[in-house]
């Protein structure tokens, strides 16, 4: 059997219960009352740019040099720019040829 005092308590614990019930549901009312920021999704282009240092090596190269002139120096008339990407047959350094036709057509 339950005394006056034991009585109070349980009665305390309900009301304690059924308080904290209501405040549960109105907080969750609450919540689903409030807007949640949303917006359109649409498809478009993107842009990135991204700024960094280092260095940049080549993944192949090739030694390019003169053919050896006897008794005369050669001019570099046309040269291709410094990093310049080239392929089979592409001229990358053109010598002036005068010197040496002049050379030719004494002989």
């Amino acid at each position: 059997m339950m005394n006056g005092r034991s009585k109070k308590t349980a009665l305390l614990l309900l009301l304690a219960l059924s308080a904290s019930c209501t405040a549960c549901r109105q907080t969750a009312v609450l919540a689903t009352d409030t807007e949640i920021p949303t917006t359109t999704v649409k498809e478009a282009n993107l842009q990135l740019k991204v700024f960094t240092t280092g260095a940049l090596r080549t993944s192949q190269s090739r030694a390019i040099t003169a053919p050896p002139i006897a008794g005369g120096t050669l001019q570099i008339i046309t040269l291709a720019r410094s990093g310049a990407q080239v392929h089979s047959g592409d001229v990358v350094l053109e010598f002036d040829p005068s010197q040496q036709e002049y050379n030719l057509a004494q002989n």
